[in-house]
């Protein structure tokens, strides 16, 4: 939320690429002079204040793939291109909380959906998807059934793997590091795991990977999320 309050902070990081959930549209989206050097921004959502954004900086640039399936809350397909082109699923998966317009099984939908949906992105080329998924193995257990797990496997049989897993070598519900400090804020309080990039498994060898950390980003009331921060070094 707010990203025009948080555009400083962003810019920190000097992204190629940033998928951002929960951000308005363009138009409720000022970029001051200095940081409009051919950027493109793509956008998907119903309400204009929260929906789901992808930003990106020279030298890429950035277009739709497809029209988006607005049944898939929140999903958009696009075409990266630049020193290497890819195809892009960025998400911001609704789940459980999805709206009843949503195809499907909600709870496991939007990653099914996207790939099922989506599948000619996957014969063009290669294919990232990342974002906000919503969801971890963690709380796969309690209800018996195991839908991140069968998310993480259907990702798999595509060839794509989650980077901060297969390059720090952790195991799935098993995170040190949390992406999201969950609604009250503290350092202490609720924490989880709930931000993925699903990338192709042969860039892994040429892959790093940092989490945010609260005292940057929480602290200073930017965000109750940190960033993923994944550095592929090109040419691949």
């Amino acid at each position: 939320m707010a990203l025009h309050r948080k555009m400083d902070a962003l810019a920190r990081l000097a992204p190629d690429i940033a998928v951002l959930p929960e951000v308005a549209e363009p138009s409720k989206v000022p970029i001051r002079p200095a940081e409009t050097v051919q950027h493109s921004y793509q956008w998907i959502g119903a309400n204009p204040s929260k929906g789901l954004g992808t930003l990106v900086f020279a030298p890429f640039e950035l277009e739709p793939a497809c029209p988006p399936d607005r049944n898939l809350e929140w999903v958009l397909p696009l075409r990266v291109r630049g020193p290497v082109d890819f195809n892009l699923l960025a998400i911001w998966a609704m789940n459980h909380r999805a709206s009843p317009l949503a195809m499907g099984p909600n709870r496991d939908f939007q990653i099914q959906g996207a790939l099922e949906t989506y599948a000619d992105l996957f014969d063009e080329g290669r294919v990232v998807l990342a974002g906000d998924l919503n969801d971890n193995v963690t709380w796969d257990k309690p209800r018996g059934a195991r839908p991140f797990a069968t998310k993480v496997d259907l990702l798999r049989r595509r060839g794509l793997v989650s980077a901060y897993h297969e390059v720090l070598g952790v195991e799935f519900g098993q995170e040190p590091d949390p992406t999201i400090y969950w609604r009250d804020r503290k350092v202490d309080g609720p924490r989880y795991h709930i931000d993925f990039c699903f990338l192709p498994e042969s860039w892994i060898p040429f892959t790093s990977v940092t989490v945010g950390n609260f005292d940057e980003w929480v602290a200073p009331k930017y965000s109750d999320h940190v960033p993923l921060i994944i550095d592929v070094k090109f040419p691949i």
